[in-house]
């Protein structure tokens, strides 16, 4: 690896530190060495963070030295680099950087970590964010929601995800398109459309991608078509719909559909209409806040709704690990009061008899069955159905799929049917 790789990566890694923001949307083009070293650096920080605080006297003040440091360690205890190449280049990193003085600390840090390894390892043997890489508030909180499975979560989510495919089945079968394929790849087994590669590659590589023949989509996603039970002629709408993985879906599943889809924020939304554009595909986008009906709704009622809503991600770790940075105990459940009201504005659009599916990427009960439980205790025109999926738990209200089984990301959906007749 250059050393401006490395350079990106401890500089990026700073700024998440500081910021806590979600990774550059540019992030999916940055160079594959870059992008390993990064992902690797936030899978395993909690464990990293727990090397260099046996290491260090006290945590450097500026952002930029610790952050060369946990990278420094990642690539020395997580992906076994070659030593003094990783020292070498490190030190040279900070030398030219504004943290030139710090260059002597982080040497001498480095060496102490390989030197000393026999007595800092055992000293961790016993401390579970170093053993399981996940901070001790989250891994308190999985054994509490689920004491039967917190240990399979927190392992699959150190884990890398495969890259899983989509294929358009309005323009070729899943058959033609694993025929077409030049790389190993087996179907999957829940959903109809998709393909799990055994090795991840550039889209640019892929088939028909340009074309349309085919996009990135976890088998969890492309659940949701299924549990939306399409039918031609229905007015369908998409309320969180960017990137617009699973709109596109909705029209490649069924002809003849009207779809509405939005999206409040300008460059999500420039990304739903590049996605709709390269599947050449055609729905009615809107760049606005789905809870503001008064600005956007036409009076026409909707025969089908998906609310794919915004939440703590916590299903999705292995995908994006930068979530163990970004979540703490005071904001994981920041988007609760935004999912309980997106259930309550979107409810009155759907037509009696209609179905709305409630769908996160989280595996926090209060993000799914207590957020139902809350919705149908206020609406008595609503009625739940468990949707029919073979993988994952069957809760309260719905269905959760944990993390990592049959290689999917953790999801819940839940089916609410609105009665035909109206109550007084």
């Amino acid at each position: 690896m250059s050393i401006s790789h490395r350079q990106q990566v401890i500089v990026a890694f700073k700024d998440l530190l500081a910021t806590h923001a979600p990774l550059p949307l540019s992030f999916s083009q940055w160079p594959p060495a870059a992008k390993h070293l990064m992902l690797q650096t936030c899978r395993f920080y909690p464990r990293l963070e727990c090397i260099a605080d046996v290491l260090l006297p006290k945590k450097p003040k500026d952002n930029l030295v610790w952050a060369t440091i946990i990278v420094a360690l990642c690539e020395l205890f997580v992906d076994q680099k070659p030593n003094h190449a990783v020292i070498y280049e490190m030190v040279e990193l900070i030398k030219k950087g504004p943290c030139r003085s710090a260059s002597g600390l982080v040497n001498a840090i480095l060496r102490r970590s390989l030197r000393e390894q026999e007595r800092w390892q055992p000293i961790l043997e016993t401390n579970a964010c170093y053993q399981l890489a996940h901070p001790q508030w989250f891994i308190d909180r999985l054994k509490k929601d689920w004491p039967d499975d917190w240990e399979m979560i927190l392992q699959a989510n150190n884990l890398h995800a495969p890259m899983t495919l989509r294929v358009n089945l309005a323009q070729i079968s899943r058959e033609d398109y694993l025929k077409a394929l030049p790389y190993h790849a087996q179907p999957t087994l829940h959903s109809k459309a998709g393909i799990i590669l055994l090795e991840p590659q550039a889209v640019s590589d892929l088939p028909g991608f340009f074309d349309g023949l085919v996009s990135v989509q976890d088998e969890a996603a492309q659940l949701a078509v299924s549990c939306l039970d399409l039918k031609p002629h229905l007015r369908v709408l998409d309320a969180c719909a960017a990137p617009g993985g699973k709109t596109c879906h909705i029209l490649e599943s069924t002809p003849d559909l009207e779809c509405v889809a939005l999206e409040p924020q300008a460059q999500r939304f420039i990304k739903l209409q590049d996605t709709l554009k390269r599947l050449k595909l055609n729905a009615h986008c809107l760049q606005v806040d789905a809870t503001q009906t008064e600005t956007w709704w036409d009076g026409k009622y909707f025969d089908r709704i998906l609310i794919d809503a915004p939440c703590s991600g916590t299903g999705v770790i292995r995908r994006h690990p930068d979530i163990k940075l970004r979540r703490s105990p005071k904001h994981l459940l920041i988007n609760t009061p935004i999912e309980e009201n997106l259930l309550k504005k979107l409810w009155p659009l759907l037509a009696p008899g209609g179905i709305l599916v409630y769908a996160t990427c989280s595996i926090l009960p209060e993000e799914n069955d207590k957020q139902i439980e809350k919705f149908l205790a206020h609406h008595q025109d609503a009625s739940y159905i468990h949707p029919s999926i073979p993988v994952g738990i069957k809760t309260q209200y719905g269905h959760q799929i944990l993390p990592g089984q049959s290689q999917m990301d953790g999801f819940f959906y839940v089916i609410l049917k609105k009665s035909i007749l109206k109550s007084y």
